[in-house]
């Protein structure tokens, strides 16, 4: 059923398309939602912490699923949630991304489909190192390290599978401009979650 469903949606969604934004643009618009909804506060860092983490197991579950739809979904979600909180944090995320693009050139061994459980388990590495950081509320550039390299693991898992970066950070961009909701308790919350909570 996945393999039908991947072709189609190579077929429907111009598959691989690069976005007429450049990925900078596509991460000034992406600061500019986040701070309209109040997200991109301070006190929300932990908060959007977990957010990376939620979609980071995300692209996890879509691996061993083989959806490659929900899997660039997951991956731009992830890239959503990986700006906003390194923009709250103080960090210069588009300099990180566009340096770790220009830069990359995966090596022959790296870019192998038996690589791609070993680019999550290194995300889940660094991003576990993050998280230890922010907890221990230690100073911004004992993240540096971890952000790079949690994002050449990103890049070299999405050539593996062939997705295009810039493409499914675009879609995420997409779906989050026409989303509505509130903040709660430091996280953005979806119109239809809380109408969900609501009717519990």
């Amino acid at each position: 059923m996945n393999y039908f469903k991947n072709l189609f949606y190579k077929a429907s969604h111009k598959y691989q398309y690069e976005p007429k934004q450049k990925i900078g643009s596509l991460i000034q618009d992406v600061i500019s939602w986040g701070e309209n909804k109040g997200i991109c506060k301070p006190e929300n860092a932990r908060n959007q912490l977990l957010k990376i983490l939620e979609e980071k197991a995300e692209i996890s579950e879509h691996e061993l699923s083989g959806s490659l739809a929900d899997l660039i979904d997951s991956v731009g979600d992830f890239l959503v949630t990986n700006i906003l909180y390194f923009h709250i944090k103080g960090f210069d995320i588009q300099y990180v991304i566009e340096q770790s693009q220009n830069g990359f050139k995966p090596m022959a061994w790296e870019v192998k489909q038996d690589r791609a459980k070993t680019c999550i388990c290194i995300m889940d590495k660094h991003l576990g190192k993050i998280a230890s950081c922010e907890l221990k509320g230690k100073k911004n550039y004992y993240f540096t390290t971890h952000l790079e390299l949690s994002l050449r693991a990103l890049y070299v898992f999405c050539e593996i599978k062939g997705i295009n970066v810039n493409y499914a950070l675009s879609e995420a961009l997409d779906v989050i401009s026409k989303r509505s909701g509130k903040m709660v308790n430091g996280s953005f919350i979806k119109e239809e979650d809380l109408l969900n909570v609501q009717a519990k």
